[in-house]
């Protein structure tokens, strides 16, 4: 078929104006989904500079909160150390007066003999005490008791336990006799009153003699003699002591008096010299007790809480 040329040439502008807009067709959804992208790209940024702001803005903030709790808390601590330093030290002490002789056994005389304490529980008492770990120490107030040689040597081991546990033991006394000093010697510690005073005689024996005061009444001892240093009957049968039986006792006397200088040397910073030159001085008041070494400290019954916490 043939086309004149006119319109040969409006087919072909035709054409090319179709092929022009199928190419923009075409080409303009490409360039929508690139302006998509970078959409969604700038979203994701924006989005995550937001996300860090915020996670710093409450990363400060937590800061800032837990900065003044750890400040309270470190206040708080330091407060609970100044009232522990503030505080004062409690001590917890067993204490015994001993004012009076202790039974060797239970139930003394009168109506109340059963509630008396005697050197068995005495013991018991300080053991207890020894092993119990609420207890630090031991006060023993002597009130100018009567003890026995074997009751002074039980009370002062029992003491000498107490103290191989760790624990400190002290004696306090108004009066020093030489039994309750004996005792207190055991202790770490002597205290005794400015106006208190301490007699250490030393020993002897006063034996007292019977037969002239049964000759008055007409009545003469009659006993059987056997062995020359058996002096038991002497004060019934003579007026003084047979030199057996004398020697006897001097020998018995000085030995008492040698177990008590080496008591008091060896519980005491003292040497014998001076121990001796106080018993021959026989009675000394508290302030020349202390010159001696026989005692620790003059203090008076009511202050010796203060010493102890000190």
């Amino acid at each position: 078929m043939f086309i004149p040329s006119p319109h040969l040439a409006l087919m072909r502008v035709f054409s090319l104006l179709l092929a022009l807009a199928l190419v923009l067709a075409v080409a303009k959804p490409a360039a929508w989904a690139d302006a998509a992208v970078e959409d969604a790209t700038a979203v994701e940024e924006e989005k995550g500079a937001e996300e860090e702001t915020s996670t710093e803005e409450e990363n400060g903030a937590e800061e800032e909160a837990t900065e003044p709790e750890a400040k309270k808390e470190d206040a708080q601590a330091e407060k609970e150390v100044e009232e522990e330093e503030a505080e004062p030290t409690k001590l917890r002490y067993a204490e015994f007066v001993l004012a009076s002789a202790l039974p060797e056994s239970p139930g003394g005389s009168g109506p109340f003999g059963e509630l008396s304490i005697d050197l068995r529980k005495q013991i018991a008492r300080i053991d207890q005490a020894a092993d119990d770990d609420t207890i630090q120490g031991l006060v023993f107030r002597l009130r100018q008791p009567s003890f026995g040689r074997g009751q002074i040597d039980e009370l002062r081991k029992a003491v000498q336990r107490f103290r191989a546990n760790g624990k400190r033991a002290v004696a306090e006394m108004e009066v020093g006799t030489t039994s309750s000093y004996l005792v207190a010697c055991a202790c770490d510690e002597i205290f005794m009153p400015e106006s208190g005073f301490l007699l250490l005689p030393g020993v002897r024996a006063e034996p007292l003699f019977y037969k002239g005061l049964l000759a008055k009444i007409g009545v003469k001892a009659d006993f059987v003699h056997v062995g020359e240093a058996k002096g038991a009957a002497e004060p019934f049968t003579r007026r003084s002591w047979s030199e057996p039986v004398k020697e006897n006792m001097t020998s018995l006397v000085d030995d008492l008096y040698d177990q008590m200088i080496g008591t008091i040397t060896t519980d005491r910073p003292m040497k014998r010299e001076s121990v001796v030159k106080a018993i021959d001085q026989g009675l000394l008041t508290a302030k020349q007790a202390k010159e001696y070494g026989l005692i620790d400290r003059l203090a008076y019954a009511g202050s010796l809480r203060s010493h102890l916490e000190g």
